[in-house]
């Protein structure tokens, strides 16, 4: 799969998830994402948060001013950049980039449930082999 980047400008926030390029329904995940937060007036938090396929926070980086923020983790499936304070300006994002993408599937709650029960049946046999 291909890595990425995006240019712009926006007035709040940016956030988006992961997709394989093959097949736009399917989940995808990185291991970096980052770009360079550019603020005008300067002395805002800007913050980064990445999230996993579940949901589940992975990482958080925060800057004060301009700089590079950055998320260096495995299973980044989703992420939000953002400005934490009120501002009157607008927040510019330059070159976020990401790794390559790899598509991911999350398992029916059914195939998860028929798992669960084989793991048990298995314990069980060994309990009474035992």
């Amino acid at each position: 799969m291909d890595s990425g980047a995006y240019n712009g400008i926006n007035p709040g926030a940016v956030s988006g998830h992961f997709v394989n390029p093959l097949h736009s329904l399917e989940m995808a995940t990185t291991d970096l994402l980052q770009g360079l937060a550019v603020y005008p007036g300067g002395g805002s938090a800007i913050r980064l948060e990445v999230f996993g396929l579940m949901g589940n926070l992975l990482a958080v980086d925060e800057i004060y001013d301009d700089g590079l923020i950055c998320a260096a983790v495995s299973g980044i499936a989703s992420f939000s950049l953002y400005h934490v304070t009120e501002m009157e300006d607008v927040l510019g994002y330059d070159d976020i980039v990401f790794n390559d993408v790899v598509a991911e599937t999350v398992p029916e709650p059914g195939l998860i449930l028929l798992r669960a029960s084989g793991l048990f049946g298995l314990g069980m046999i060994r309990r009474h082999i035992a």
